[in-house]
C-alpha cells in the first residue's frame, strides 16, 4: 500500500515537471472557470521571490524542489493531499438482552452486546492538488503549473504573498 502511494506522489511530480518544461503549461496552467480564485493565488507570486514564497507556504510533507541544469529554473512542487491509513472496526455481536432494569412500575429489558473481531480498513491516498512554481536564475517565480480536484482550500489557505514593509 505505501509503495502505491510513493508511486502517484511520484506520479504527480513527474507531470507537473513535465508540465512545466515545455508548451504545454500555457493549458495545464490555466484552471477551469469555477478555480479561478486559485490561479489568481498563484498568479500573485509571478514576479515575486521564491525565498517569499518558502517563507510563507509550508516547505514540510508534500514539498519537494527540484534545479533544472538546462534552464537554470527550480521548480517549488507543492503535493496536497491525504496520506493514505488504516484502522480497524470493530465488528459487534447482534444485541442480547444482559438484564432487567425497572422504570416506574414496568421492567424493561437492557440490551448489551460485545466485539466478536474487527475489519481493517484502508484508506488510499487522495490527491487533493499539485501546484508547481517555477523560478529563474535570479529566484524570481515567472510561471506556475496546477492540478488536482481541490486546489482551491490549499492554495486559498496557504494565499498570496504578504507584504512588505517599506522603509
Amino acid at each position: 500500500m505505501e509503495r502505491n502511494v510513493i508511486r502517484v506522489q511520484n506520479l504527480a511530480i513527474a507531470v507537473a515537471a513535465l508540465c512545466l518544461s515545455g508548451p504545454v503549461l500555457a493549458q495545464y496552467g490555466e484552471p477551469p472557470k469555477e478555480d479561478r480564485p486559485s490561479s489568481a493565488v498563484a498568479e500573485s507570486w509571478l514576479g515575486r521571490s521564491a525565498a517569499e514564497l518558502l517563507v510563507q507556504w509550508p516547505v514540510d510533507t508534500g514539498f519537494t524542489q527540484e534545479e533544472n541544469e538546462e534552464t537554470g529554473e527550480t521548480f517549488y512542487t507543492y503535493h496536497f493531499g491525504r496520506s493514505a491509513y488504516s484502522y480497524d472496526e470493530a465488528i459487534m455481536s447482534e444485541d442480547y438482552i444482559i438484564g432487567m432494569e425497572r422504570e416506574g412500575s414496568v421492567d424493561v429489558p437492557v440490551y448489551g452486546n460485545h466485539v466478536v473481531g474487527y475489519n481493517r480498513i484502508d484508506v488510499p491516498y487522495q490527491h487533493h492538488c499539485t501546484i508547481t512554481f517555477a523560478a529563474n536564475e535570479d529566484g524570481v517565480i515567472h510561471r506556475y503549473a496546477y492540478n488536482g480536484p481541490a486546489c482551491r482550500g490549499h492554495v486559498k489557505k496557504w494565499g498570496r504573498p504578504k507584504a512588505t514593509r517599506r522603509k
